[in-house]
């Protein structure tokens, strides 16, 4: 039962390591926005507060890191 266990926590150290070198190449504007929502925490009114752009626009970055982290890690799957 014990490997088991080991097995998963590797299995998400891995996943870990890939989300951020995901992450890492999005583009600068879109993983501003996803780092201060998705790690940070901020609501997408604090996010559009911070960066002098609108929840419309913070949606769309949001949506596209999404969307664009998927095919990412897809592709190592």
């Amino acid at each position: 039962i014990m490997l088991a266990v080991e097995k998963e926590d590797e299995r998400q150290k891995k996943d870990i390591r890939l989300l951020h070198q995901c992450m890492e190449g999005l583009p600068k504007k879109c993983k501003e926005v996803f780092v201060r929502g998705k790690v940070r925490g901020l609501n997408y009114n604090e996010i559009s507060e911070e960066l002098g752009i609108s929840v419309k626009t913070v949606e769309g970055h949001i949506g596209r890191a999404y969307r664009l982290l998927k095919e990412c890690m897809g592709q190592y799957k």
